[in-house]
């Protein structure tokens, strides 16, 4: 019998009537549930936060999934009178009273908090005090929002966010959208170099006009942080908290007494070590910290590295649109020559007739040895995808960089296991492919679920790779409709399946892509076996 954990409340309940919603069982036993529409899906103030298993809930409805994207909401946040659940879980209300109500209401909250690596930027100029103090209001305004200009662009030209201005300060940070440890603190470094050389158009400006000089130090550390939006709902912002920010200020304050311009700490220098210039290194205490910390002064990057490591903007041609299953639909675009990726990976598509980019992410499904780079999507009707279904043969669109960590280890040893949920088995096809046209000597199996035939995508090429590869066995299953004369399994992919198999669960590395729900419930099944999670590799889908 499903069993709901309310963590405000300290209350546990039972419902045996699975056809209920969760705010239908809140008002059933009598739980103070905020409903300002009356259950109608036309509010989100029912919203709860999934604090424990993800996987017992159904999928979203187009209603839930409509007001999740127009709020900005996070996977582990559902609708309440459009959520079922199939087995037991925690939630947290999020509206508590009438107070939250009136706070929610203007609010997009693009995240409910979560951790992330990140790279965090500080930067100060110098004796700013002294100058103010000499020049007239109008003047002091001018020449900071000239200043910021300039350094803005250097931190957004390196895919950077700027997050907040402190007076005289900036704050910025590195790797939103990146997974890569080494791109993220090159990103920084490299933008932290371009502020540099751009101080220079700004002090002669100063020069020239106010006789004086700005002279500026700047700090980067890289580190663990929460992520999250902060404030009143009329000027909320998203913003990092943590330790590893207050580190950062505080390398970045470190530049004054070393009379520096540029410093990072031991752990981004562990990143970008051998593709930069190296001037003073040494130990300093930093202040509200206990003990000594490794610096570095920065003074030059080599380029060639930042090419390789930083997004430029590649434009893909159209080829071609193919209906590859129902309401799904491959864009096969030309390859530049320039743009490389690895198998698995992903990147933001956009629009080049937009002036802010608007972008969605999209897994790529082709091999990197193949002329075309392919990706495949459902048709949300959204006017995002609208768009790109009438775009016509030979009209380009814009990518970013190749990201994500969804990538084939080299352990030749083990068995690579790779578990894929709908339409999530996309960047499996992109690594399956170019094992296969790279001939490589490896163990892959695919278990691909689906709910029926018709909407399982690379069904056929599969079969066909299955037949063709030693090293690559595809073993599908269908859940819903399944065909009379189905060769393949049945049912949702379970321990059984898995060993049925797998002879050794724990000599194998296991790669999850697809829905929240189908990921933590693999996820949960491989742990629950003793599974290191060192051997699980996840990756919710990109591209619906």
């Amino acid at each position: 019998m499903p069993e709901i954990t309310y963590y405000h409340d300290n209350k546990v309940v039972t419902e045996e009537n699975t056809e209920l919603t969760l705010l239908d069982i809140s008002v059933k036993h009598k739980i103070n549930h905020m409903q300002a529409c009356g259950g109608k899906g036309r509010c989100s103030t029912c919203r709860v936060l999934i604090l424990k298993n993800t996987n017992n809930l159904e999928p979203m409805n187009e209603t839930e999934r409509r007001i999740a994207l127009e709020k900005g909401f996070e996977n582990n946040v559902r609708i309440a009178c459009q959520t079922k659940i199939t087995g037991p879980v925690t939630i947290k209300r999020l509206v508590l009273d009438n107070k939250d109500y009136s706070e929610i209401r203007e609010r997009r909250q693009s995240t409910t908090g979560r951790e992330d690596n990140l790279a965090i930027l500080f930067s100060d100029i110098r004796s700013f005090t002294s100058f103010s103090e000499k020049q007239l209001p109008y003047d002091i305004i001018h020449v900071l929002n000239r200043y910021f200009q300039e350094m803005g662009e250097s931190v957004l030209n390196n895919g950077g966010y700027l997050d907040k201005y402190i007076g005289d300060g900036l704050m910025a940070n590195f790797g939103l959208k990146q997974t890569d440890p080494k791109s993220i603190c090159l990103r920084a470094v490299n933008a932290a170099l371009d502020m540099l050389q751009r101080l220079k158009k700004v002090n002669e400006y100063l020069r020239n006009h106010l006789n004086h000089e700005f002279r500026i130090g700047i700090g980067i550390h890289y580190g663990n942080v929460i992520v999250g939006e902060l404030g009143h709902h009329s000027n909320a912002s998203f913003t990092l908290i943590g330790d590893n920010v207050n580190i950062a200020s505080r390398v970045e304050s470190m530049t004054k007494k070393a009379k520096a311009e540029l410093l990072v700490s031991e752990q981004v220098m562990e990143h970008i070590k051998g593709f930069v210039q190296i001037g003073r290194k040494f130990k300093a205490p930093l202040k509200g910290k206990t003990g000594f910390f490794r610096l570095y002064e920065i003074t030059n990057i080599d380029q060639s590295i930042v090419d390789k490591y930083i997004d430029r903007e590649v434009t893909l041609r159209l080829l071609a649109i193919d209906e590859i299953a129902e309401g799904t639909y491959q864009f096969r675009f030309a390859k530049p020559a320039a743009f490389k990726f690895i198998p698995g990976q992903f990147t933001d598509l956009y629009f080049l007739d937009q002036g802010e980019k608007e972008t969605r992410t999209l897994s790529i499904s082709s091999s990197p040895t193949e002329s075309e780079v392919r990706f495949v999507t459902r048709n949300t009707k959204s006017e995002f995808k609208k768009k790109l279904l009438s775009l016509s043969y030979g009209e380009q669109v814009g990518i970013t960089e190749p990201m994500g960590n969804l990538i084939l280890r080299t352990d030749s040893s083990k068995k690579h296991v790779l578990l894929a949920g709908g339409i999530g088995v996309t960047p499996f096809y992109s690594i399956i492919r170019h094992e296969f046209d790279s001939n490589a000597d490896c163990d892959l199996l695919l278990l691909s679920s689906n709910r029926d035939l018709q909407s399982s995508i690379f069904h056929e090429e599969f079969v066909q790779l299955d037949e063709q590869f030693t090293g690559f066995t595809y073993r599908p299953t269908l859940t819903k409709a399944v065909p009379t004369d189905w060769p393949f399994e049945q049912g949702y992919i379970d321990l059984t399946m898995l060993k049925k198999y797998i002879p050794n669960l724990h000599q194998s590395i296991y790669y999850i892509t697809g829905t929240q729900a189908f990921v933590d419930k693999m996820q949960e099944t491989l742990q629950a076996e003793g599974i290191a999670q060192s051997n699980i590799c996840l990756e919710e889908f990109y591209g619906y």
